[in-house]
């Protein structure tokens, strides 16, 4: 499913994809370029969530965040061509723009670290 690259991202798109913290988990979680199916990407975001980690739901908690990865946040990333989500085999890898967005997250890491 793959869609050649149409438009730049304007600033005010990035600002706003960024300013969601799971759409910059899902982004950090791709930076090494390996594909993840949604299941794998909800269960990174789980762990790393302290709140989730520690509730005694467990596997609850991680579904919840998948669900919420396939009908949310990789429909609204892929829209932008920030990540590519093949719905018919389950994975997610990053997308044409994600170059453009990429000196963004780098400057939220350094003021976060």
């Amino acid at each position: 499913m793959s869609r050649s690259r149409q438009t730049v991202l304007e600033t005010e798109t990035i600002y706003a994809l960024l300013a969601d913290e799971t759409h910059r988990a899902v982004l950090e979680a791709l930076r090494a370029g390996e594909p993840a199916s949604p299941d794998e990407l909800g269960r990174r975001l789980a762990a790393s969530d302290r709140s989730l980690e520690e509730s005694s739901a467990g596997w609850t908690d991680r579904r919840a965040v998948t669900v919420e990865l396939i009908h949310y946040y990789l429909p609204k990333l892929d829209d932008h061509d920030v990540v590519e989500y093949d719905r018919s085999d389950a994975t997610v890898t990053t997308g044409s723009n994600v170059d453009d967005i990429a000196p963004f997250l780098d400057g939220i890491e350094r003021v976060s670290s």
